[in-house]
């Protein structure tokens, strides 16, 4: 019957009754038949060209008939073992070559995700600079406008008041209006001052080091000279076109003012020497005098000094005095730049 089935190409039905044939003849230990059947077994996956299982049944075959087995048939077990080695060359073959098309696809992806990868980081940097750079136009922009301001109408108004009240103070009126217009001479006149110093501190054009020690001769000038004291201003550093920051140009400036006027009003001083010192990464103020000097308890009783440390915090900066009777007066202060 399997011989039958197996002429009408129906495989697996052939291969049913041989395992039936197989049993049988097992059970009536006939190697003949065992023989046969593993022949046409091994015939069978030839047909159906699975040369693995026909070498497996001609090798059970061969084991059963080793006597009758003749040339023909080992020439032909021998071409089904060459068959069946180059099937399986074949199939490692192919699976390297699907091996190396993976390995080569993961490469390419991961060359793809980095350069993305990279792009983005890229893109990101810029338009964080594109927009840091249109901030500070913009803030640079509204500072000008409003120091135009400032000038144009503030200023104006103050200079104004301060000139009429000055001609008016000198003209012969009764005592309390000459002393009336003089009071407003006097306001109005630090208000004006005070006023310059917002508009210089406000201006974007200011924010070098520079322009910095320009300001400080220029205010040194005016308040030293008229009171024959000797003023000596000394730099150390490269501070041509350095840029400070806004808040610290403001207070340094300030604290370096008021120093000078406490100076000028109690020092008793003729001398003062001035020092500016930046490295990379600190600017320090020196400030000293050869006046009176002061005791250390008078330091918490005023003068401007609780303001200079004040704007000293403001600049995350560190004041220093040493001062003591008849030895003048050394202001330090010091700030982190970088």
């Amino acid at each position: 019957m399997g011989k039958v089935v197996l002429a009408e190409n129906r495989f697996d039905k052939a291969i049913e009754y041989f395992n039936e044939a197989i049993m049988l003849s097992q059970k009536l230990n006939s190697n003949s038949n065992l023989s046969a059947i593993y022949l046409q077994l091994a015939n069978l996956h030839q047909m159906k060209n699975d040369y693995k299982s026909a070498f497996t049944f001609y090798k059970l075959h061969k084991s059963y008939n080793d006597s009758i087995l003749n040339i023909e048939k080992t020439k032909q077990l021998q071409s089904l073992q060459l068959k069946f080695e180059s099937e399986k060359g074949k199939g490692n073959t192919d699976f390297e070559k699907r091996e190396d098309a993976c390995n080569l696809y993961n490469k390419v992806a991961i060359f793809a995700f980095l350069v993305t990868l990279v792009i983005g980081v890229l893109s990101f940097i810029w338009y964080q600079t594109i927009s840091r750079t249109k901030r500070q136009l913009e803030i640079e922009r509204i500072r000008n406008h409003i120091a135009q301001d400032l000038h144009d109408d503030i200023g104006s108004t103050l200079s104004s008041i301060n000139m009429i009240s000055r001609m008016n103070s000198q003209d012969a009126l009764n005592g309390s209006a000459s002393t009336s217009f003089a009071q407003i001479e006097d306001h109005s006149g630090k208000m004006l001052s005070q006023m310059v110093d917002i508009i210089w501190s406000i201006n974007p054009g200011n924010d070098t080091l520079d322009e910095i020690v320009l300001h400080m001769k220029e205010f040194a000038a005016d308040i030293l000279e008229p009171k024959n004291i000797d003023y000596y201003f000394h730099e150390s550093g490269n501070v041509k076109n350095q840029k400070i920051d806004a808040t610290i140009r403001k207070n340094l400036y300030l604290i370096f003012k008021e120093a000078l006027n406490n100076a000028m009003k109690y020092s008793q001083c003729t001398s003062i020497d001035i020092t500016l010192t930046l490295t990379a990464s600190q600017l320090t103020l020196d400030i000293v005098d050869n006046g009176t000097g002061f005791s250390m308890s008078e330091v918490k009783l005023g003068n401007g000094l609780n303001n200079m440390e004040s704007r000293a915090k403001l600049m995350k900066g560190k004041l220093n005095f040493e001062t003591n009777p008849c030895e003048g007066t050394r202001l330090s202060v010091a700030v982190q730049i970088a």
